[in-house]
């Protein structure tokens, strides 16, 4: 029954994250089940076993964690991601375009028409602020 514990958890584990659910909610849930169906101690398995487990893992690679988030932050402050990545989606181009007033005529045209879809369906990250303040969104 330990085993079967183990893929049920594994199973659960894996389907709730395909569905958008937090991987930080979902390991703690899937050890008590995994505990609970191999007919261990729920308290002892959390405690000793799990959370000993978890500190360790992240005590151990804590400074890959600090310096991706540290790294991350810098390339999106200074927008160095389009670099990275080559010349970005068109969306951002036409952002970029925008902001330094290049952005003319039937180009300008174009992007407003894809910006107003974009803000009709939620997606604002893109749109430069100067837009979504003149439309009152921002």
């Amino acid at each position: 029954m330990g085993l079967l514990g183990i893929l049920i958890g594994l199973a659960l584990l894996v389907l709730f994250a395909f569905r958008g659910w937090s991987v930080l909610l979902l390991a703690p849930a899937a050890a008590l089940v995994a505990a609970a169906l191999g007919r261990e101690p729920l308290l002892a398995n959390w405690t000793q076993v799990f959370m000993g487990s978890a500190a360790r893992f992240l005590a151990q690679f804590f400074p890959i964690f600090l310096l991706g988030a540290v790294f991350g932050k810098l390339m999106d402050d200074s927008r160095s991601e389009s670099a990275v990545v080559g010349t970005g989606t068109a969306t951002d181009q036409a952002r970029v375009l925008f902001e330094m007033g290049e952005l003319k005529g039937v180009e300008l045209e174009r992007c407003l028409v894809s910006w107003r879809d974009d803000l009709e369906h939620g997606r604002t990250d893109h749109i430069p602020r100067t837009i979504l303040h003149n439309l009152g969104v921002a």
